[in-house]
């Protein structure tokens, strides 16, 4: 059986582990006794063609006609001699010297006197820096061989000739292999029946009736090398000698039985702690084995070359904490920096890398090196340790000089030695298993990469049956960029960057290829020209204007006609970047990168498309190794910057943004990402301010304008009126950037009649979101015997919600990649009556849509708690229960519908049942706020604060909070505020079903305001407890207002801060008549839920109204619903 870890370049490397300077391997004399039919000596002999190598197998084998095909079937390798012969034929011939002797397959089992003789010879003929290696059975475990020997020889003891002895030789193995599941000798059963495949039943009998091989403790094999003048190297599965490779505990207690680690007594009483029943030992003359280090030298360790065809294992884009290697072993690993190790040897495989070139490619710019989440190269080295320690499979390490070097110095591929075998052997001595399709390919010859070999070379290359120089992977991993699927890209654009990168980055471009691309850049780069300028600047005035749809042709036209021009692809992939048009943008950026590997700029537009896809690892991964080499992209500062916030890292993403804001302060989309982060940690003000001043650079960003507006309405210090003046101001510019287009309001003057009134919906939350769960029950219950629905979805999310919405509409358009002026012109067309905006100044709003008039009449809704800023935009509908009718008039460019829906709200289905009141089982009262944290300005906490100190026997539960770094924050605040950090408790962000789940431990929420509670708000009333709200003055500060009084929960409204502590404290003493409402609070919500059907009329009938006041040529005004329902109409 073939032994596949014993090729002179890894016992060489293994030897320098424990001190042993081997010969190396290039020009090595190499003799193996065990060579079976010398396929994998043959594969050996023509990867090393100027060393030499000698096979030998027992004739009693019967492999001359075997060996003698594969010789032919691999041309002959002249440096290669292989041969059978009788053991006594071996021992009487003078072969010479070797380097390396291998000792394996059915030289180990021989009788112990047999090897006792060969070892003797191979003493004899080892050079004096050669090595020998023994694979060779070790008690204790051996001992259950013996079991196995004992049955079969029992089980033969029947037998009247040797035929039928071997015949039960062979029943009695199988009769083992079906029983071994329900045995302690599982391991041992396969390895028996390993060797019945691959060796003749003379040695099957030798080893199992005579019984002349016999287990051995390592003392007595180490005494007896020591007779024949040899000494003990290390084994070559050197992890194995350690004793953290068991386990903690093994290591302390072999520290215990043996204080004083010793090279044999250390390892014996490891075998007797582990059973061990093999080993493979290195051997050399004894007289230059003396010193050997005790253990593998893990300073030595640090100076190997690592190599491994580790792939990250991916569910979607998800990436998981676990790798695959060629032949489908999974390994789980819980280090993130091992990860990251194992990431860059994949991605260099089937090259080797050192220890300082993986260090470059895992150090992270974007961490300071006194944060704790720096990678210091201590760090690296103990997860190159504990990989080696633990044997991780598909980890392959070799000593400088002797890594498995290129079949080729040309820019072509090579394909393996041997690939031909039932079991080829790929760059690193391991076993691969090709398929047909691979077999039938490879046996044709032409490895030239096109779009339906893709896969095939990505597979093969992943076995590692491919070779070839680094600048010629290079070249390859370009080509297969170009042509392969998303999912094969996505592993390939890392890998491209390795070998793209100079050295002191730890790439594999070397000084010649870095000289010639100085001094000749053409001869290494595609063409970087501009292509066609005329045709370029008109493509970039139509995006200007708005016209993307005839952009895109003109950049798809420029990359037709210039297919190896770089800069075509650019421009493309440019434009739909900016048009967040994902997939043809991946193509895009993909096909240019392919044809400059080198454009960091390039990358950096890969990070932002990934990131737009949520793949955020991979996108991590790509914008520090473009840091790495550039560190003025400012892009990839940026990204790193949102990545950093998604995980609520505020510190590093900060220090991202400071990063390039020092390399260009002129630049808006940083302020306005910095201004998120100072968000999500709460310092408003700054937010304000950073958007302010991204404002000053460019007025016309309109999510930046929407960011402020959102931000301004949660500061209880900016009054009303200042905050209709900022509307109006967005409103203003809206206006000037669309004289700057030359567009205008459409007129409607010949707007057709239809048959149904035709209502479109704008919205980027037609999905799981607490907009389409308000909308729901109008949604389902308009009557679509009188009403067209269009529905405008302008967000690239979609789920099971955003099916169900889209069942109940005529046209459900995507229109995320559709300009303004696009998507006005596609209302246009769909000739909408009324066009309602649900969105507001939220994320993915495209409210400069509405100022372009697309529909006779408009609408605003649901989305945001506050005016639009627009005079197109006609109506705002509200509740009466928010506050009396004029109240607000005057904060709203829209004239307001006052509509008493009896359904807005739709409960959780699967909801947790209503709990008891917590204050009967906790013997204290808890008050609670599960609102988002960003409503929790200091005026909202010094008014709980004063609640708490009022009230020291109960406690506080804050949710929604994102994690550690929140909550201390929180703490102090309330500290601040004098109040006991003991009545204080908080909870992460958590699923709906848990979220709902938490209310059984609350007994009244408290409000946050100015900008109070929706949906939050609901979901308590659902859950039986009710909310203690203040009534402001603005439409986000009575949301709270409405639904206290759609409930019949007036007692719980406040009007001003005083009268909402007061309240606060009397409801904690008034725990009875809370129990009740908790019983009773529940059917409330669900009648009012049930009340669809009414809501849809009630809106059919607000739409058909407005629209036949619009027709009769009545100026949009301010209505209550009867008023609405009375006035006159055609």
């Amino acid at each position: 059986m073939l032994e596949l870890s014993c090729a002179p370049d890894y016992i060489g490397s293994v030897a320098w582990l424990y001190g042993f300077d081997a010969v190396a391997p290039v020009n090595a004399r190499v003799l193996e006794l065990g060579c079976g039919d010398g396929a994998w000596l043959a594969s050996q002999a023509a990867r090393w063609p100027e060393s030499s190598w000698v096979g030998v197998e027992l004739s009693c084998e019967n492999l001359n006609t075997s060996q003698t095909q594969i010789l032919t079937r691999m041309g002959g390798p002249a440096n290669l001699s292989i041969c059978s012969a009788s053991l006594e034929e071996l021992l009487s011939t003078d072969i010479g010297q070797f380097d390396y002797i291998i000792i394996h397959g059915t030289f180990s089992l021989l009788s112990n006197q047999r090897i006792d003789q060969v070892l003797a010879y191979c003493q004899m003929h080892l050079a004096s820096q050669g090595l020998i290696t023994h694979a060779w059975s070790c008690n204790p475990g051996a001992k259950n061989q013996e079991v196995i020997r004992d049955a079969v020889q029992m089980h033969a003891a029947m037998a009247t000739n040797a035929s039928q002895q071997q015949d039960c030789m062979h029943a009695m193995l199988a009769w083992f292999s079906m029983t071994s599941s329900s045995t302690t000798l599982g391991q041992d059963v396969e390895d028996a029946l390993q060797a019945a495949k691959h060796h003749s039943d003379k040695m099957l009998v030798d080893h199992y009736l005579l019984g002349q091989n016999e287990g051995q403790y390592f003392l007595e094999y180490h005494g007896r090398v020591t007779q024949m003048g040899l000494g003990y190297v290390g084994d070559l599965a050197p992890w194995t000698e350690l004793p953290e490779h068991y386990g903690s505990q093994t290591a302390q207690m072999l520290s215990a039985i043996c204080p004083q680690p010793h090279k044999i007594l250390s390892q014996q009483y490891l075998d007797f702690a582990c059973q061990r029943s093999k080993r493979y030992s290195v051997l050399g003359h004894r007289s230059q084995t003396e010193g050997m280090a005790v253990f593998p030298d893990k300073a030595r360790l640090m100076e190997m070359r690592w190599a491994g065809s580790f792939r990250r294992i991916m569910e979607g884009y998800d990436v998981c904490t676990a790798v695959r290697i060629h032949d489908d072993t999974p390994i789980t690993i819980n280090d993130e920096n091992t990860l990251s190790v194992l990431d860059i040897m994949g991605e260099a495989w089937p090259l080797s890398i050192t220890l300082e070139q993986v260090w470059q490619q895992i150090r992270l710019p974007d961490v300071p090196e006194d944060n704790p989440l720096y990678i210091h190269r201590e760090n690296l080295g103990r997860s190159l340790n504990a990989l080696f320690e633990k044997g991780v499979p598909g980890l392959h390490f070799r000593r400088p000089g002797f890594e498995p070097k290129p079949l080729t110095k040309t820019a072509q591929l090579a394909v393996v030695p041997g690939w031909q075998n039932p079991l080829p052997i790929n760059m690193w001595n391991e076993p691969v298993s090709l398929t047909e399709d691979e077999r039938s390919w490879l046996a044709e010859g032409d490895l030239s990469v096109t779009a339906q070999s893709a896969s095939l070379h990505d597979a093969l290359r992943y076995k590692g049956i491919f070779s070839a120089q680094p600048f010629a992977w290079q070249r390859y991993l370009q080509s297969l960029l170009a042509v392969s699927d998303d999912m094969h890209r996505i592993r390939m654009v890392s890998a491209i960057i390795l070998f793209s990168a100079a050295p002191e980055q730890g790439g594999f471009l070397d000084e010649a290829q870095q000289k010639l691309s100085r001094e000749n850049p053409r001869a290494v780069q595609p063409d970087l020209q501009p292509v066609a300028p005329a045709t370029e600047k008109k493509a970039k005035a139509l995006v200007d204007a708005g016209q993307f749809v005839q952009a895109e042709q003109l950049y798809l036209s420029l990359v037709e006609d210039n297919p190896n021009k770089v800069h075509a692809l650019y421009l493309l992939e440019d434009f739909y970047l900016r048009t967040f048009n994902k997939e043809p943008g991946f193509n895009a950026v993909y096909r240019a990168i392919a044809m400059q590997p080198a454009s960091w700029k390039l990358y950096a537009d890969l990070g932002i498309f990934l990131v737009r896809r949520k793949n955020y690892w991979l996108c991590g991964r790509i914008m520090r190794a473009v840091l790495r080499n550039n560190k003025r992209s400012i892009s990839a500062w940026d990204l790193l910057g949102k990545l950093h916030s998604l995980v609520n890292r505020s510190d590093l993403a900060n220090y991202c943004y400071e990063q390039a804001l020092a390399l260009d302060d002129k630049n808006e989309t940083i302020y306005v990402n910095k201004a998120s982060v100072s968000t999500s940690v709460l310092k408003t003000e700054e937010a304000i301010a950073l958007l302010r001043k991204a404002l000053e650079l460019n007025k016309y960003n309109f999510d930046t304008w929407t960011s402020l507006l959102f931000e301004l309405a949660h500061r209880a210090e900016v009054s009303p009126g200042e905050l209709y003046k900022t509307h109006l101001s967005y409103g203003q510019h809206v206006y000037d950037w669309m004289r700057k287009q030359n567009i205008k309001p459409e007129s409607h003057s010949a707007h057709p009649q239809h048959e149904r009134l035709r209502v479109g919906f704008v919205s980027g939350d037609f999905r799981k979101h607490p907009v389409a769960y308000f909308l729901l029950p109008f949604w389902e219950s308009l009557d679509r015997s009188k009403f067209d629905v269009y529905a405008y979805n302008t967000s690239p999310h979609q789920d099971e919600m955003t099916d169900r919405l889209a069942t109940g509409t005529v046209a459900f358009r995507s229109v995320i990649k559709n300009s303004h002026r696009e998507l006005a012109e596609i209302i246009k067309n769909d000739e909408i009556d009324i066009l309602i905006d649900l969105s507001g100044h939220t994320a993915f709003n495209r409210l400069p849509v509405f100022a372009m008039r697309p529909a006779p009449v408009q609408m605003t809704w649901i989305g945001y708690p506050g005016t639009s800023g627009l005079k197109e935009i006609d109506y705002r509908i509200i509740s009466p229960g928010i506050a009396p009718a004029g109240f607000l008039d005057s904060q709203f460019t829209e004239k307001l519908l006052y509509v008493p829906f009896p359904t807005q709200f739709t409960p959780e289905l699967d909801s947790p049942a209503v709990s008891e009141p917590p204050f009967a089982r906790n013997g204290f009262f808890t008050f609670a706020s599960f609102n988002r944290p960003m409503k929790l300005s200091q005026p909202v906490i010094a008014c709980w604060a004063g609640i708490l100190k009022a009230a020291p026997d109960s406690k506080m539960l804050i949710a929604f909070m994102s994690g550690q770094s929140m909550i201390d924050d929180f703490t102090q605040r309330f500290m601040r505020e004098g109040v006991n950090p003991s009545q204080l408790v908080f909870r992460e962000k958590v699923p709906m079903k848990e979220f709902l789940a938490m209310h059984s431990e609350v007994d009244l929420l408290l409000d946050a305001f100015p900008y109070t509670g929706g949906t939050t708000t609901n979901h308590a009333a659902w859950m039986g407890v009710p909310t203690l709200t203040l009534a402001g003055e603005t439409m986000a500060a009575r949301q709270g207002v409405d639904i206290m009084q759609g409930y019949h929960l007036q007692s719980f409204i406040a009007d001003s801060v005083d009268d909402y502590q007061k309240k606060a404290l009397e409801w904690k003493g008034r725990t009875n008549e809370l129990a009740r409402l908790r019983r009773e609070l529940r059917e409330r919500v669900w009648a009012l839920s049930q009340q669809r059907h009414e809501t849809g009329v009630m809106l059919g009938e607000v739409l058909n109204q407005v629209w036949q006041l619009y027709r009769q040529g009545v100026p949009a005004h301010s209505f209550t619903f009867s008023e609405l329902i009375a006035a006159p109409t055609l």
